[in-house]
């Protein structure tokens, strides 16, 4: 078993992550349920099917995009490296796009941060106005009675003044009536 292996990957004596990846992708290709949400599975699946051509051309294309080098300019043990942490060289920028379309994230082309995840939030404005309680004469209805009310009490004021036992004027207080 381990001689195909060596075979149909073309690793032989390497790393014991490369032995790692060669036997979870020797499982995955032997009981013929390949897992395509994980970059292994990606991987032993395109090269069950010869697809690994192409895969690599595919990422020689977004290797300038994700940062990695292109498949052809990496050696064995940085390929099985990139595997063992979950990202397969050939399946790392599709993965990313897969992503992408499944969370309705956006895939940003440098890695500059950008303010898409705070322009996605509602506005905060609308829900604070609505917070405080609108005053009463931006309602017509309520001015009728908000101006009797005021006018009972400006009466009752003044009257209080008069009998000398209302609230006093602004500026009449017992410090300004010492000096």
């Amino acid at each position: 078993e381990e001689l195909e292996d060596e075979k149909m990957y073309g690793v032989a004596g390497r790393s014991s992550i490369a032995a790692d990846v060669l036997k979870r992708c020797s499982q995955v290709v032997r009981s013929g349920v390949v897992d395509l949400g994980s970059p292994v599975g990606l991987l032993c699946w395109r090269k069950r099917c010869g697809s690994v051509r192409r895969a690599s051309a595919v990422a020689e294309e977004n290797g300038a995009r994700t940062g990695l080098k292109p498949i052809t300019d990496m050696s064995e043990e940085e390929k099985l490296e990139l595997i063992a942490q979950g990202i397969a060289p050939a399946t790392g920028r599709k993965l990313e796009e897969i992503r992408a379309e499944i969370f309705e994230i956006a895939l940003s082309t440098s890695n500059v941060r950008s303010p898409r995840k705070l322009l996605r939030k509602p506005l905060m404005g609308p829900k604070v106005l609505d917070w405080y309680v609108k005053p009463l004469h931006h309602y017509p209805q309520a001015s009728v009675k908000m101006d009797e009310l005021q006018m009972r009490r400006r009466e009752k004021v003044a009257e209080l003044r008069r009998l000398g036992k209302g609230p006093p004027k602004k500026g009449e207080s017992k410090r300004s009536k010492r000096k």
